[in-house]
């Protein structure tokens, strides 16, 4: 049986690359949400400070 990527014989290896056992799909996924929302919440903040400025 081989071992899953992520479980390392190195603590200090899997400390530093803690991802190499996440699926790249996954996180380009997760990356374009954050993104996504990243991009709602700034609409947001900005709308909110034009609205705020204007009255």
């Amino acid at each position: 049986m081989a071992a899953p990527c992520c479980v390392l014989p190195s603590s200090q290896s899997l400390h530093l690359r803690p991802w190499a056992c996440v699926d790249v799909k996954a996180l380009q996924q997760m990356i374009g949400i954050l993104q996504m929302s990243r991009k709602d919440v700034t609409i947001k903040v900005s709308s909110e400070a034009i609205t705020n400025s204007s009255h």
